[in-house]
């Protein structure tokens, strides 16, 4: 198999399984945490794209519901594992980059991809996203998770973040008193 894989998230039947395949470690790690607090979802991390096309059926072994594609560590090959993936798979694939050029997001769709993101993630996109062709029970489960996780009276407001920087530099975006 190319690439060594984490896997994190629920285990069992009616599980919505994500492979994640993505060289950068931070960003893989970014969309990887922001998945994981979605109840029913299984996320096996790929850490490299196949080293050949061919390799893609052999790295992606077991069934994946949904494959996410990392397009910034390198956009021509990760575009053509998208093609590859449509065309040879039953997932239903996604992209997700730093930056939402224009021309990478047509690009993108034009080989096939469903879904752009454009990190930082936000959980009621991908709740979404996610919620899109599951059954209704599954969709709904999605949608709340994502609400109990961003909504001001659930845990929207639970955490409380404090920044510290020198008196000389701007005041941080979301720390005005």
């Amino acid at each position: 198999m190319s690439g060594s894989t984490q896997v994190s998230g629920a285990t069992g039947a009616g599980i919505l399984s994500i492979a994640l395949i993505g060289p950068d470690e931070y960003r893989r790690k970014e969309v990887a945490a922001a998945l994981s607090g979605f109840p029913g979802v299984l996320v096996r991390e790929f850490t490299s794209y196949p080293p050949d096309l061919d390799d893609l059926p052999q790295m992606l072994q077991q069934h994946h519901n949904i494959v996410l594609v990392d397009l910034d560590s390198d956009p021509e090959y990760a575009l053509n594992v998208v093609e590859s993936l449509c065309s040879e798979s039953a997932a239903t694939v996604m992209v997700y980059s730093a930056t939402a050029d224009r021309t990478l997001v047509v690009r993108a769709m034009r080989a096939g991809a469903r879904e752009f993101f454009a990190l930082p993630l936000a959980a009621t996109e991908v709740a979404d996203a996610l919620a899109r062709g599951q059954p209704p029970a599954a969709a709904a489960a999605l949608m709340n998770a994502a609400r109990r996780l961003t909504e001001p009276h659930a845990m929207g407001r639970l955490f409380k973040a404090l920044a510290l920087c020198h008196p000389a530099l701007p005041e941080l975006p979301g720390f005005a008193e």
